[in-house]
């Protein structure tokens, strides 16, 4: 029998914090990491989990399909998104939020400390002793991006906090950005895995959950040009479905759609056409109303 992850022990309520994004769209795929998150639930070895991929890969998606399978082995848990905070160099981003709402999930005065590192080391113990699963999605707002940082945190606590959970305990914290952390390197607790592109099978299944025909080597062939990116081939099944009577042949003529779009949207579409990897912050179009993180 697997051990469960959130045994309630000193304390006497449940923490369940959950700001994950909710991720349109059928999950699939995706079984090598689905694993390796099992593993590390039940499992003595791995504390650290961080999935590095760039946008629109599926890292959001993969998080809320694991944890929708895990409800009932997951006790205590704090599950955080810093994707609302944005992803400009320019904006002042932090781990304030998280920690005030996770000290008070769990009771505990956040005011009493008066350092970064004090924060820190009381909420790893505190995530410790109660074996809280943490979940930190969308990381790369907090990192330095730049050449010669190589993804080093910006955010003191965060940084403490981090370090601290990348030893040998009874939680485990999950992470998702699109830079490997660089304080998290070379520790013998984390595993750093890197999230490919969707499969040609997996990438044809999306396509054809949105209700897309046609044959199987278009269907491949269309799969193989945006290189099995998820959020792509999302936003591709979406607006054949919608303009164009769901016949993947007609990809083609996508552009000619483009200047109906206001300029929001524009830049999405084109970036689809154009199978760049598309910032999420570019998606809230209008006219593509159920697209999200993923």
């Amino acid at each position: 029998m697997q051990p469960k992850l959130g045994n309630i022990r000193k304390l006497g309520r449940k923490v369940a914090v959950d700001r994950l994004p909710t991720v349109a769209g059928e999950f699939f795929g995706r079984q090598v990491e689905l694993q390796l998150l099992d593993e590390a639930l039940s499992g003595d070895e791995t504390r650290t989990i961080q999935f590095i991929a760039s946008g629109g890969t599926g890292k959001t998606k993969l998080l809320r399909h694991w944890l929708n399978q895990h409800q009932d082995a997951i006790g205590n848990y704090i599950i955080w998104s810093f994707y609302s905070q944005g992803t400009s160099g320019s904006k002042q981003v932090s781990a304030t939020p998280l920690f005030t709402e996770a000290f008070k999930a769990f009771g505990v005065d956040y005011e009493q400390y008066k350092t970064d590192e004090d924060r820190a080391d009381a909420l790893a113990d505190l995530l410790i002793e109660h074996q809280c699963l943490l979940v930190l999605d969308g990381l790369e707002p907090l990192q330095y991006g730049g050449t010669g940082f190589d993804g080093q945190l910006k955010d003191r606590a965060m940084k403490r906090l981090l370090q601290k959970l990348a030893q040998g305990h009874s939680s485990l914290c999950i992470i998702t950005t699109r830079i490997n952390v660089h304080e998290l390197k070379d520790r013998a607790h984390v595993v750093s895995h890197p999230l490919d592109n969707l499969s040609s099978g997996d990438g044809v299944k999306l396509l054809r959950s949105w209700g897309v025909q046609g044959n199987d080597k278009d269907m491949q062939t269309a799969v193989a040009e945006v290189d099995g990116h998820a959020l792509t081939l999302h936003l591709l099944g979406n607006a054949l479905t919608t303009y164009l009577d769901s016949d993947i042949r007609k990809r083609d003529t996508l552009d000619e759609l483009v200047d109906d779009y206001v300029e929001q949207g524009r830049h999405a579409f084109n970036s689809m056409l154009q199978f760049l990897m598309v910032d999420k912050t570019a998606l809230r179009s209008p006219r593509f109303p159920d697209v999200v993180h993923q």
